[in-house]
C-alpha cells in the first residue's frame, strides 16, 4: 500500500486530530504536547511524558473551539534545556521552559526515544517518536 501524504509532506498516518482548545495558535504550533481529554491535547508540563508535536491549530468557524493535527510518530525535532542530550536511546521529557524537552532518567514504564541528532549550538534535539 503506498504512503499518502498531505500537502504539508506530512504522513496522514502519523498525524492525529484532536480539541485543542488550551493551545494558541501562531504560538504554539511545534511544541511537545500531552493527551489531557478524549482526543484533546495540552502543552508538557514539567517532567510529562512527550505524546506528540502539534503541527497546525485551527478555529472552528463559530471561533468557540480550536482543532488541531498532533504528530505522533516520526522524526521530529526540538529545543531542549539542561544537560545535552546523547545520540542513542534517551528518556526526553517537559522542561521547566514550555515548549521544550530535557533529558531524564529512565523509568519503568516511560517510553524512551531514538535520539538521532543533537545541535548544542542552536540547542537542538532530533529524535524519533515510537
Amino acid at each position: 500500500m503506498p504512503y499518502i501524504t498531505d500537502v504539508d509532506g506530512w504522513n496522514e498516518l502519523d498525524l492525529l486530530p484532536g480539541d485543542c482548545s488550551s493551545l494558541t495558535h501562531g504560538t504554539d504550533e511545534d511544541k511537545p504536547v500531552k493527551p489531557v481529554g478524549d482526543l484533546a491535547w495540552g502543552l508538557l508540563a514539567e517532567n510529562d511524558d512527550i505524546g506528540g508535536v502539534v503541527r497546525k491549530i485551527e478555529k472552528i468557524v463559530d471561533g468557540a473551539a480550536e482543532v488541531c493535527a498532533v504528530q505522533v510518530h516520526g522524526v521530529v525535532t526540538l529545543e531542549y534545556t539542561g544537560t545535552n542530550p546523547t545520540v542513542g536511546w534517551l528518556r526526553l521529557v517537559g522542561s521547566a521552559t514550555v515548549g521544550k524537552v530535557k533529558s531524564a532518567a529512565a523509568a519503568a514504564g516511560s517510553p524512551l526515544q531514538l535520539v538521532i541528532a543533537v545541535d548544542t549550538t542552536a540547542k537542538t534535539v532530533t529524535f524519533i517518536m515510537p
